[in-house]
């Protein structure tokens, strides 16, 4: 993996690596792991490496190879430029099935990008919105934010629902790293310059 700019190939590969037979269930999927990160690179304070990395691979990282470890830190160097740089969109990574209701079968990329969205969320959300002096209206924004992102991780939920929430996931991954600056400043959770 070279620089800055992650390529589909090396996407690929991440991907080949993650599903392997070997690690089969032990670790997240590419879809996962890029909900994942979407969620860690928005957080208001960078999680540790090590917590984040064990989670991913559902072991501590003391075997984790060199290359693998660099893989996995520069996938998540691409998922930050994405978000700060040029504006991060579900779609444009996550294949969204045509026919609503089949984007909650448990194998979906859109379900697996979910899922691990909220497993990234439970590294910091708790605080956020449990602030008491969050002004209620931004806790509002960012529970029907929440709903509306994590909504295909919970197999659950009605399907019929979906069409009117899947042609939203792209304003909302846009917009969610500055919603998350915006409630963690009021919140006084941070002042600007720790920003």
């Amino acid at each position: 993996m070279n620089s800055a700019e992650y390529t589909t190939s090396e996407r690929a590969q991440l991907a080949t690596w993650l599903e392997d037979p070997s690690r089969a269930g032990n670790t997240m999927s590419i879809a996962e792991l890029e909900g994942f990160l979407f969620a860690l690179v928005c957080a208001p304070e960078p999680i540790p490496e090590q917590e984040w990395l064990a989670e991913v691979l559902n072991q501590g990282v003391e075997n984790l190879e060199e290359s693998e470890l660099f893989a996995l830190m520069a996938f998540h160097n691409d998922v930050s430029n994405r978000v700060f740089e040029t504006g991060y969109k579900v779609t444009d990574v996550i294949p969204i099935a045509d026919e609503p209701a089949a984007n909650f079968l448990a194998d979906s990329m859109l379900h697996l990008w979910s899922l691990g969205f909220a497993k990234g969320l439970a590294f910091f959300i708790e605080p956020v919105l449990s602030a008491p002096n969050l002004a209620d209206e931004l806790r509002e924004a960012l529970v029907m934010t929440l709903g509306h992102l994590c909504f295909f991780s919970d197999l659950e939920n009605p399907a019929e629902h979906a069409e009117a929430v899947l042609p939203t996931l792209n304003d909302f991954t846009l917009g969610f790293a500055a919603l998350i600056e915006t409630v963690v400043l009021d919140a006084g959770l941070a002042g600007e310059d720790d920003w």
